[in-house]
């Protein structure tokens, strides 16, 4: 991973990520349907233990 994008990560929210593909970098925004989020969605079930 390179410095520059070493410094992109703690920028990315979540439903983005980065990306290389053979010689590129790339930052992705995911778009899911809301019955696909609800399935997968974490962070309230994480949260709610505590």
């Amino acid at each position: 991973m390179s410095r520059t994008e070493q410094k992109l990560l703690p920028a990315l929210v979540t439903s983005q990520g980065s990306w290389r593909v053979k010689d590129r970098s790339l930052v992705v925004q995911h778009h899911l349907h809301p019955d696909e989020m609800v399935a997968i969605e974490t962070t309230a079930r994480m949260t709610a233990r505590r």
